[in-house]
């Protein structure tokens, strides 16, 4: 189906494909603007659906999607304002930039195939007050859900280690939330509030990412403690952070962000930033990318000492062995201990190789 075939056609009401229907692919803005269209099925032969399919299609009330469709296209449903439930099926792997910003969902369950869901994705809906995020999805993307002020309920799964920015801002969900540091599943969103002067961060063991802005103008910062699980800091999260002049980086952080810290407004520099983490890490890379000095942290683990019983012997060994074989888990510390392979993983290498030290093969870890 070509480009706007029927954009524009004020008196079409309802769709219908032939049962048999061989359509592969519905072109861009095929039924924008079609203002009465109240009712679409789109057949199972149908495998891409272009941008904004049927956008500001105000009249809509119900859509069936077929079986072949695997991805809801960009602004594929924007401004259907009447549009207020859907089915989502299996088939469905992407959520498109602004596939249903500012329709009239009221409710929105994922199924486990979604894997990616795209900026906006669902924005400016005014009457959504549930959302389900299956454990398929590890990120939210710029501005999913602004704006959804009547959302107070929304499940995100451990599963999800990075919030992009105002992903949940003017959300019923977010706009209830006390002041101080507030988290969407294990992800530390934003400080909400003003910090007082001296503030000290610790963030909570277990968190996987820090949001885009998520401390951006909190100048009474001075300190932060990051835990070992922190793998990604999103951009310009500390910037405006006058007073926090130094910072250290634990080595499971893979990911930092554009400006992250070290800079005030207009791209000037704290004086004197320092960061410390290990050689060889994200946290020295952003450093001589940004010109800060760089000083090697003090580890606070041994490597191969699993138990942390101030010696390498048999007993690290079968730890190492039980969290392999799934029988235990280690807190992070351990794991990082467990890592001799410093590959970020504990696994069977990790085990033959303190073994091959037990047996004095090796005299070292390095």
């Amino acid at each position: 189906l070509q480009y706007s075939a029927f954009e524009s056609c004020s008196n079409l009401k309802n769709v219908v494909f032939e049962s048999e229907s061989t359509l592969k692919s519905i072109g861009g803005d095929a039924f924008r603007e079609c203002s009465s269209l109240e009712r679409v099925e789109i057949p199972d032969s149908v495998q891409d659906s272009s941008y904004g399919t049927f956008a500001l299609c105000t009249s809509l009330k119900e859509v069936i999607l077929g079986t072949g469709l695997e991805k809801i296209g960009s602004s594929m449903f924007l401004n259907c304002e009447n549009l207020t439930s859907i089915d989502i099926p299996d088939n469905i792997t992407c959520i498109g930039q602004g596939a249903f910003n500012g329709t009239g969902l009221e409710a929105v369950d994922l199924p486990d195939s979604v894997t990616d869901i795209r900026s906006s994705a669902f924005a400016n809906n005014k009457n959504l007050k549930t959302v389900s995020i299956p454990n398929s999805v590890t990120e939210l993307a710029y501005y999913t859900f602004q704006n959804c002020e009547s959302l107070l309920e929304i499940a995100i799964p451990d599963s999800v280690e990075r919030i992009r920015e105002d992903a949940l801002d003017n959300t019923a969900w977010y706009n209830n939330q006390e002041d101080g540091l507030v988290y969407a599943g294990k992800v530390l969103y934003q400080y909400k509030g003003e910090a007082p002067q001296g503030t000290v961060i610790i963030v909570k063991d277990g968190t996987k990412g820090i949001s885009d802005d998520a401390f951006n103008g909190q100048s009474g910062i001075t300190e932060i403690k990051l835990p070992n699980t922190v793998t990604n800091i999103g951009y310009t999260a500390f910037r405006n952070c006058e007073l926090l002049n130094e910072i250290e980086i634990p080595q499971s952080v893979t990911d930092i962000g554009y400006m992250a810290f070290g800079y005030l407004d207009y791209g000037e520099k704290v004086e004197g930033f320092t960061i410390y983490g290990t050689l060889n890490s994200e946290a020295q890379r952003y450093a001589k990318l940004h010109g800060f000095t760089f000083i090697e942290a003090e580890p606070d683990y041994t490597l191969g000492d699993v138990d942390e019983n101030g010696s390498v012997d048999i007993s690290d060994l079968r730890l190492v062995l039980r969290a392999v074989c799934g029988k235990t888990e280690l807190t992070e510390n351990q794991k990082l201990a467990a890592d001799v392979e410093t590959d970020n993983d504990v696994n069977i290498q990790d085990l033959r190789k303190i073994l091959r030290y037990e047996c004095r093969k090796i005299d070292s870890f390095e």
